[in-house]
């Protein structure tokens, strides 16, 4: 755990693409942003993963994105965008 007082984001498991929290899903993409763009931190994953591959994925903390309803997540060290699902 990275920070007790922030909610925890579930990953899904089966692709590693999607996370979700307060019934909403979102789909990382490949996109990234840089940290100076970020708003505060609003939730944290915390799950090291290795792929089928041998990749290993360091999930962090999930932060807002000013004016949109994505977010981002720190994976290994980069900010990815993610999208809200549908």
């Amino acid at each position: 755990m990275l920070n007790d007082t922030l909610p925890k984001y579930e990953l899904n498991v089966a692709d590693y693409n999607e996370i979700s929290f307060d019934n909403k899903t979102y789909i990382i993409t490949e996109k990234t942003i840089s940290y100076s763009e970020l708003e505060e931190e609003i939730g944290q994953v915390s799950q090291n993963i290795t792929t089928v591959e041998g990749n290993k994925l360091r999930y962090g903390y999930v932060y807002n994105i000013d004016e949109t309803t994505d977010i981002a997540v720190n994976i290994n060290e980069k900010y990815y965008i993610a999208e809200l699902a549908e």
